[in-house]
């Protein structure tokens, strides 16, 4: 995915150079891939809930058992089924509640069985994933992921983002931060633990990190004016990386430093936009691109 991210990049919008890649979660892994097969191509790397280590342990543990949870349905029909298995939804749902929303958040959220169960048939009440092959592929393609052996090629500003009550890539381990000591200029800057985190999603809140970034950006070489400003990516970052060339242009940086993104507008009730838009977007003034083509 991360040479398809390239073509398009290079070949489909004629960008030679990026100032920024930045990735969340799926997207953060395929950030720490973006630094180590093109390192000379950005000044700035961004990987958030996300470890360059091995997919191992409990993590891909909770999503093989999803996997199988699927495969084992006889409603999937070895994928030849004419509608969604039940257990597309059920999957999901678990997988979700078990690795992302914070174990301080889940507390102040759900302090009795009776809103425990409110927040779970609220889940369940919810639209399913698309398609069960579909989902089944997206996740299994994890398998095989592991950075560890390219760390000592990735010559970018690295910034590491991780939240301390990340489910999927628990901070007590270790890894990351002996993992980080191979990257020349690599950090983690790892968000505290707090009732108003939620775990593996804490990242996809930008007030938790926009300064940082700032920071990192202000002081990071500066761009060689190469590459025009642009902005690609899935707004939940699972799918794809922000790609920023020459200038600082991340959809709304004003946004971004205000923490007033679309997703902590739509955790505050005040944005209406839906939960899963179309997988890449280019914000104004961006429209010139008249379309991108995604596969798979």
């Amino acid at each position: 995915m991360v040479e398809a991210q390239h073509r398009l990049v290079t070949e489909g919008l004629g960008i030679r150079h990026l100032r920024l890649v930045l990735g969340n979660s799926m997207g953060g892994m395929q950030t720490w891939l973006w630094g180590e097969k093109y390192p000379d191509f950005m000044d700035v790397l961004v990987p958030m809930a996300s470890q360059p280590t091995p997919m191992a342990s409990r993590n891909w543990m909770l999503r093989r058992m999803m996997l199988e949870t699927i495969r084992s349905d006889p409603e999937w029909h070895n994928g030849n089924y004419a509608t969604q298995p039940p257990s597309l939804r059920l999957a999901s749902v678990f997988f979700a509640v078990a690795t992302s929303g914070g174990t301080l958040a889940y507390q102040k959220m759900a302090p009795t069985g009776e809103q425990a169960d409110k927040l779970v048939d609220e889940r369940l009440a919810a639209p399913s994933p698309s398609d069960a092959n579909d989902f089944l592929f997206q996740w299994e393609s994890s398998r095989d992921y592991d950075p560890s052996a390219g760390l000592e090629r990735i010559e970018a500003a690295l910034l590491a983002i991780n939240s301390a009550d990340d489910e999927r890539n628990p901070p007590e381990t270790g890894i990351t931060e002996r993992a980080l000591k191979r990257v020349k200029n690599g950090r983690l800057y790892l968000i505290p633990a707090s009732e108003d985190t939620r775990g593996h999603a804490t990242t996809g809140m930008a007030k938790f990190w926009s300064q940082q970034l700032e920071q990192l950006l202000q002081t990071a070489p500066p761009p060689d004016n190469r590459g025009r400003s642009t902005t690609i990516g899935d707004r939940s970052g699972h799918v794809a990386v922000a790609l920023i060339a020459a200038a600082v242009t991340f959809a709304n940086w004003d946004e971004i430093s205000r923490g007033t993104t679309a997703s902590t507008k739509r955790a505050s009730g005040k944005c209406k936009t839906p939960e899963r838009p179309s997988p890449f977007f280019l914000p104004p003034p961006f429209t010139h691109v008249r379309k991108i083509s995604v596969a798979g």
